[in-house]
């Protein structure tokens, strides 16, 4: 039987042992939405506590979507800054991928927790108590909250659609550029 520390081999990528680290808002990109010096501190502290993969936070494909210090990634400008954050991280055999995210659940609830006027949308129209039901164990009044602001996802027109596969495809070649792993399969970044 396997141990945590053993050696894993995923899709011709090894990875130095079975232990990762999700995703996870640390909310401490620059006002562009690059890596900053407490980032790179984040990051580096979980490189070198020993995990085999670590998947840097959500990460957004549209500049419009973009609150407060959140992760961005959909510039030109913003490569070096994500190169540096993949070298550092790589220095320490660490595999290295990223969470590209937009304009969902998580995304709507860190706008009304930011006080952000927001328009979610998903594939179609979905009523958000449900889909945020887990929300009230943190904050109690969050159904009040949702009916108050009158919260809706509502669903996107072809248009809406074409543009946001048009940012997520521009944002993989960005996230290649950046030294990171993309999985192409099932859209998660390695």
């Amino acid at each position: 039987m396997p141990k945590l520390s053993d050696p894993i081999i995923i899709r011709n990528m090894k990875v130095k042992n079975r232990l990762w680290y999700p995703p996870m808002l640390s909310f401490s990109s620059d006002k562009q939405g690059c890596p900053s010096a407490d980032t790179m501190t984040i990051y580096e502290q979980k490189a070198r506590g020993g995990v085999g993969l670590l998947v840097y936070e959500a990460t957004s494909v549209d500049p419009n979507s973009v609150i407060g210090n959140s992760a961005y990634i959909g510039t030109d400008d913003n490569i070096p800054a994500y190169k540096k954050l993949t070298d550092l991280v790589h220095k320490y055999d660490v595999k290295f991928g990223m969470q590209l995210a937009e304009n969902g659940v998580i995304h709507m609830i860190a706008k009304v927790l930011s006080g952000v006027n927001t328009d979610v949308m998903g594939p179609s129209n979905v009523d958000p108590l449900p889909a945020t039901s887990a929300y009230t164990l943190m904050m109690p009044t969050w159904e009040r909250f949702v009916k108050e602001k009158n919260l809706e996802i509502r669903g996107m027109d072809v248009e809406e659609i074409i543009k946001f596969e048009n940012q997520f495809a521009l944002c993989k070649l960005y996230v290649k550029n950046s030294y990171l792993k993309f999985n192409k399969k099932n859209s998660h970044l390695f």
